[in-house]
This record gives structure tokens, C-alpha cells and sequence, in this order.
């Protein structure tokens, strides 16, 4: 695993791990986690070097936070950093969300705190209601240690959030497609501006580029026949077909 360093403070591992798509027992929007299958897939990120774990508010409908403070307690609480984040049309109550944020977790602190999913139309409902600086205080208090958000709109939205707060870090949608084809591009160049951090979500376009349609799969190993193969059988779990190999 190669690891970076993290504002000459701490070393994170360059590939994270999200729980916002966990095995699940069926199909369905927030059907219940195949808790035994996705323990597995975490272990198997912890013994590979994985150390950052990304989760929010309502992710398989509030699940995700429980079952990843649950599994994550086996391990001394240096040896992992987690992100979660505040969403503010599930619950507007910031200091509330926060506090069930914490019970779920089993946690006194979170390591990456975001405010979630920000776009142009949600920059006034996450930026005017009080919940920076809230979120500014429990970072004084010492129960967030990195203060940030993650961004889903226009380059123009993305320089007016820079502008209202002294961030830590940002989470931008960063891949091949969305460089080319969308403004991921942008983006960065707009957060290397600033000298911001950036966490990147997406890295897969939530999945779809690690398995190409039609015969571009073949293309790409053909023009570099050393390079990584998508996933098949062989890299599934037999239960639950969970990912256990990067």
C-alpha cells in the first residue's frame, strides 16, 4: 500500500475505503448490510493497509455508520482514520446529527468531519445556518480533527464555498470521465489554487469505468497488457461477490 502525508501530520492510505455500497443480504435501496460479508471486506482492508474509512449520515438509510463503528472497534483507534459527514436535508438539527453521528460510531471523535454533497442550489442551506461554525467549535473541542466538505457543483459554486470558511480539505468527484467529459478538471485546479487538500470520491465513476462495455476492456489490456484487469470471479467472494482484492 503506498500512503501519503496528510498535512505533515498524519500518513493515509492512498486507496480508502467507502461504505456507501457494503454487501448487502438483497437488492434494494437500504436493505439490510450482509454484516458477515462486509466485516470480511473490511478486514481484508485493514490487513492490506487500507487506514481510511469514509461513511455518512444516510448511508445504507443510517446503517453504515452503526456497522462500521462496530467492526472498526476490534482495532486500536490510532491504527484507522474515518470521514463522516453532515447531511443537511436529512436532518437540518446540525448539533443533533452530529451527536447520533457519534453514538453510532461508538466514538469520542471523528478524524475527517464533511459537510455532504454540497451544490450550487444547497451552498445557503449548509453555509447560513449556523453549522461552520458549530462545526468549527467541536474541531476546538477536539471532536473533529479535520474540518471539510464534499462538492457535487460548478466550478463558480465551488469558489464561493472556498471563499466562506478556512477549510481543511475538499472532496471532489475525480476520475478519467469526469476530467474529460465534465468538470472535475476545473475543480482541482481551482482546489490547487488554494492549496487545499483533496480527497477524491469517484475514483471508478462509482464502478462503471472498472468494467467498460463492449470490447474496450480488451483494448485497453491490449494497449498495455501489464496493465490491472477488471475483476472476475476468481476476485468475488463466493457468498456475496464482495470485492477482496484491489
Amino acid at each position: 500500500m503506498q500512503y501519503h502525508e496528510f498535512k505533515g501530520e498524519i500518513r493515509l492510505s492512498q486507496l480508502g475505503m467507502g461504505a456507501m455500497r457494503l454487501p448487502q443480504t438483497e437488492e434494494g435501496f437500504a436493505k439490510p448490510i450482509d454484516e458477515a460479508c462486509a466485516e470480511e471486506l473490511i478486514d481484508y482492508c485493514i490487513a492490506h493497509g487500507v487506514n481510511y474509512f469514509d461513511t455518512a449520515y444516510i448511508y445504507h438509510g443510517g446503517q453504515s455508520e452503526t456497522f462500521l463503528g462496530r467492526v472498526l472497534k476490534k482495532y486500536p483507534r490510532d491504527s484507522y482514520f474515518v470521514a463522516d459527514k453532515f447531511n443537511v436535508q436529512a436532518d437540518p438539527d446540525f448539533a443533533e446529527q452530529f451527536s447520533r453521528q457519534l453514538d453510532r460510531l461508538q466514538m469520542d471523535s471523528i478524524d475527517f468531519y464533511l459537510l455532504h454533497g454540497m451544490t450550487d442550489k444547497l451552498i445557503p442551506d449548509y453555509l447560513e445556518n449556523g453549522a461552520p461554525a458549530y462545526f468549527a467549535e467541536q474541531k476546538r473541542l477536539g471532536k473533529i480533527r479535520y474540518f471539510g466538505f464534499s462538492f457535487h457543483g460548478s466550478p463558480g459554486a465551488l469558489r464561493q464555498v472556498l471563499e466562506k470558511h478556512d477549510w481543511d480539505f475538499a472532496q471532489i468527484q475525480l476520475n478519467y470521465y469526469d476530467w474529460f467529459h465534465g468538470t472535475a478538471r476545473e475543480q482541482y485546479e481551482i482546489l490547487r489554487e488554494h492549496n487545499l487538500p483533496i480527497m477524491v470520491m469517484e475514483p471508478a465513476h462509482g464502478g462503471m469505468l472498472a468494467d467498460l462495455p463492449g470490447d474496450n476492456n480488451q483494448r485497453l489490456l491490449a494497449a498495455n497488457p501489464q496493465g490491472s484487469r477488471p475483476p472476475g470471479p476468481s476476485a468475488f467472494c463466493g457468498r456475496c461477490r464482495a470485492l477482496r482484492s484491489f
